[in-house]
């Protein structure tokens, strides 16, 4: 980055997740791109090598993180081929702990963006170079079921920590609300047990996705509720260990976006606008600063180990965001 004329930005700066650079007239009141460095890792996986086909390209977090950081030097180093990043007020804002919620960097993003004119997450868009302009957030709880262990083939207790936490899957799922834009799910169940013995122990994982906080708080104290159970039999636990705020539909994305469909008008770059169902970084920008994500190309079977992108939008996406700001 020092090579491409970038400087080091340290004010404001708390977490060591973070790293940020600005241009040489600052990035105050200016255009903030936001970039994922850290990738989901699958242990109990092989590793996938990156491989190209005609028209996508493929590895490990290739549309959420690599694309990211392939677009942001491009348009860099464009702007420096072109003599003109050094009269522009430009930031970037890099961070590393994308896979745990964004729980360090978080207020270092609010507090840095709220003294940006705009921001743009780079993060993946959807198909046909559409960009983001509403996100869910998304509420991560852990549950932890404990009971006295038993033996296989006891007659004399009825239910196991499994037994007893798959009786309220049902119910934990209908708290979901299509109305509200209001998701809950249950995920990635471990049992423990001893030889010869019956599940003692279960964590497991709840997602919650959401719009509205308020409809969020709601159906968090119904599900803590759900599992403030004491008895000598079996004891409970729950904890919420991720929070990400939801990125909301606003009109002050409208000159932004106008401005983003002019040039790809201009230059016969395909775009739209969507929503998604995914949190990203946009949700923790503060509050009235214009922010579009989804600047990144769209891709396939993202946060798996056959994550790919479309070789045409990454293209496309490096020119959108060059030439726009190219023009500030």
């Amino acid at each position: 980055m020092l090579k491409l004329g970038m400087r080091k930005y340290e004010t404001n700066v708390k977490s060591d997740s973070v790293f940020v650079w600005e241009t040489k007239k600052g990035l105050e009141d200016g255009i903030l791109l936001v970039v994922p460095l850290d990738v989901q890792e699958y242990s109990d996986q092989a590793h996938r090598t990156y491989r190209r086909e005609p028209e996508w390209l493929f590895g490990n977090g290739i549309a959420t993180r690599s694309a990211a950081i392939t677009c942001m030097f491009k348009c860099i180093e464009t702007l420096h081929a072109m003599k003109q990043l050094h009269n522009k007020c430009i930031g970037i804002f890099a961070y590393t702990d994308e896979g745990k919620g964004m729980r360090y960097s978080g207020t270092d993003l609010k507090n840095i963006s709220g003294i940006s004119r705009k921001v743009f997450v780079l993060q993946p868009g959807n198909e046909g170079g559409k960009v983001m302009v509403q996100r869910r957030g998304l509420r991560k709880f852990s549950i932890i079921v404990e009971r006295n262990p038993i033996r296989v083939g006891s007659k004399k207790a009825k239910y196991d920590a499994y037994e007893w936490f798959a009786d309220r899957i049902n119910t934990i799922e209908k708290l979901a609300s299509e109305y509200d834009r209001l998701d809950v799910s249950v995920s990635n169940i471990n049992l423990s047990s001893y030889s010869m013995m019956r599940p003692h122990q279960l964590e497991a994982i709840v997602y919650m996705s959401y719009l509205n906080n308020n409809n969020a708080n709601l159906i968090e104290k119904k599900l803590k509720s759900m599992f403030a159970v004491s008895s000598r039999v079996f004891k409970t636990a729950i904890s919420n260990v991720e929070v990400r705020p939801p990125m909301l539909k606003s009109p002050i994305q409208k000159e932004t976006l106008t401005e983003l469909e002019r040039i790809c008008l201009c230059y016969g770059i395909p775009f739209a606008t969507d929503s998604s169902l995914l949190p990203s970084a946009a949700g923790d920008v503060a509050e009235g600063v214009p922010v579009i994500c989804g600047m990144t190309p769209s891709g396939k079977n993202l946060y798996t180990p056959d994550e790919c992108i479309s070789r045409a939008e990454l293209l496309q996406k490096i020119l959108l965001l060059s030439f726009y700001l190219s023009d500030q």
